[in-house]
Formats: structure tokens, sequence, C-alpha cells
């Protein structure tokens, strides 16, 4: 009895198995479509990630709808689909109160950034939850959106997100430092800048710009002796810097400022096979010549600026006067000093 009830359920199991199987299989179809996508999205395949979300989203199934258009406008947005900044658009509009609507902002903002719409990069980047990513993902955009800032003369605001990344251990920090210390040097806060400057100071993608940004700090600071000790160790060296010749220039007027011409005629020298003087520097260079004994090399930079118009070219000539009157050549005294009178008069 008990082997003839067992062969008719048996029978029975068999005869329902097929649409059994069929229901299991359609009710797992659609989560099978969406996991599908979400590992071609970690593979980074786009395309093929696009296309399982967009079947997954032609099923009756809710349970990820959300997640699905979130990524089918990411993928739109990595691939350079033409929808795709539509469709992150519509995304934000249609659930505002998502947690992907915050990442939303981030990738359309890291989008208009790696296209260096810088513009458009703010608009999306400052929307951003800070508080609501992770601390790695919050300093990549906080470096961006400061960086946007920066590329638009936002410098203020540039400023105040730059700081935060210089708090973190991001891999920005160091950008962070330079592009913070260059919105202080030009806001004239040279002791803000030089703290950034030297704290980034032996990172190796920044070792050969700012040694000429510190030189300058210094220089615009009036601290002449450390334009002095911090410049002239690495002018005298083959270290490999930028603008060194802005350098060299710039401790010549340190050494000139410390009426110490010879070392500032000797820097003059060398900065003069490379950089093109100011009239004001070769002024200096000229005096600093004729004040450690070379009176033919000052009398041939005085004469080139000599009768300009201005103050420098009128003090050149009084200076060249004064020289040929003390090698007793009067004549060309007299018409120097002609020339200071008749820059005045003009």
């Amino acid at each position: 009895m008990i082997k003839t009830r067992l062969a008719a359920l048996t029978l029975i199991f068999f005869m329902y198995l097929p649409s059994i199987a069929q229901v299991s299989m359609d009710q797992s179809q659609p989560k099978a479509l969406y996991e599908n996508g979400m590992f071609l999205m970690n593979k980074k395949n786009y395309g093929g990630a696009r296309s399982f979300f967009e079947q997954y989203r032609d099923t009756e199934d809710k349970r990820y709808e959300v997640e699905a258009d979130y990524y089918i406008a990411i993928c739109a947005l990595k691939l350079y689909h033409l929808d795709g900044e539509k469709l992150i658009q519509d995304f934000i509009a249609q659930y505002p109160n998502s947690p992907q609507s915050a990442f939303a902002y981030v990738e359309m903002g890291e989008y208009f950034f790696q296209d260096r719409n810088y513009k458009q990069a703010v608009v999306y980047l400052s929307k951003v939850d800070q508080r609501s990513i992770s601390s790695q993902k919050r300093s990549d955009v906080q470096y961006k959106l400061g960086y946007s800032y920066f590329a638009t003369k936002n410098f203020d605001k540039a400023l105040v997100e730059f700081n935060k990344v210089k708090k973190s251990r991001s891999q920005f920090k160091p950008a962070s430092h330079y592009y913070a210390g260059f919105v202080e040097y030009d806001q004239e806060d040279y002791k803000a800048a030089l703290q950034d400057y030297l704290a980034i100071e032996n990172e190796k993608a920044f070792a050969a710009s700012v040694p000429y940004m510190i030189t300058s700090i210094h220089y615009k600071s009036g601290d002449y002796n450390a334009v002095i000790d911090y410049t002239k160790p690495i002018i005298d060296s083959k270290r490999g810097v930028q603008q060194r010749g802005q350098m060299a220039i710039l401790l010549a007027e340190a050494y000139y400022a410390n009426k110490k011409y010879g070392d500032a005629s000797f820097y003059f020298d060398l900065a003069k096979k490379s950089e093109k003087f100011t009239a004001q520097s070769v002024y200096h260079y000229g005096l600093s010549a004729a004040r450690s004994g070379n009176e033919e090399k000052a009398i041939s930079l005085l004469k080139s600026i000599a009768g300009q118009g201005n103050i420098v070219g009128a003090m050149a000539s009084f200076d060249l006067a004064k020289i040929y009157l003390e090698q007793g050549n009067d004549e060309f005294a007299f018409t120097a000093f002609k020339s200071v009178i008749d820059n005045k008069s003009g």
C-alpha cells in the first residue's frame, strides 16, 4: 500500500516538475539580469552592463528599479552616449531623496571635470552632500571642486576646498598644497603660501617648480637673507629646477639690496645667459658692475636704459653721468646730465 502511494506521488511530482521549474525561472530571471549588469559594471564593461539593466527594466520586477535607472545613466555617461547627461538629470529629478542622487552629482561633476568643463563641474560638484560619501571619495570631490573653482578664478572658494584636502591623506593632498599656495601667494598671504610650498618641497611632482615660488616669496617678503640662504645653494648646484634664470635674478637682487655688489653682479651675469631683464634689474645690474669696479660694463648697461622717459631711465642717465665725470669725460657727462633734465621736463 505504501509503495503504491509513493509511486503515485512520484508520478505527480514529475508531471508538475516542468511548470514548477518555469515558475522558479520566471521569478529569478529579473534578478539574474540585474546581477549580470552589476557584474559587468564592476568589470567596467559599461556597454554590456547597460544592456542588462535595460532588459531588467523591461520586466515587471520593481525590486531594483531605482538602482537600475541609476546604473543605466552612469553607463551612458561613462560611454559618452548623447543621452548620458539627460539620464543623470532625469534620475536626480525623479529620485531627489535617493542615496544614489548624491553619487549622481559626483558622477556628473567628474564627467565635466575630466572634460575640462570646469564651470559645469562646479555646478554639480558643489551640490554633492560631502557628508554622505566616503572619506576617500570626499577628498576626491573636494579637490576636483577646488580645482574647478581655481580654474574659473573663484579663488576664495577654491582655497576653502584645498584646505579641506590638506587635512586628509588623499593622493591629492600635495597638489592641494600647491594650488592653495598659489592662491595665497596671489593674495599676498606670503606666510601661509610659504608653509604650503615648504610642505611639498620634497614631493617628486613639485620638486622642480616649488623652489622658484619659495624664492619669490622670500623676496616679496623683503627677507633678502632668506633669499640668499635658500636660493644660492640651488643655483650653485646642478639641481634641476624650473625658472632657474629668474631665481638667479632674484638672488642677484637680494645681494644688491644687501649692498653686496660683487655677488649681485656675478648672479646677474649668470642670469643674462637665459633671461630678459626688466629696466630696473638692468639698472641694478649696472650699478652692481660699477660698484664692483667694472665701469665699462656699467656704462654699457646704463646706456641701454638711459633716457627712456621714466624714472628708471632718468636714474640711469644720472648715474651714467657720474661715471663719466669720474673718468674725466666731461662731454659725455654733460650729455647724460642733459638727458636727465630733458626727461624731467618731458
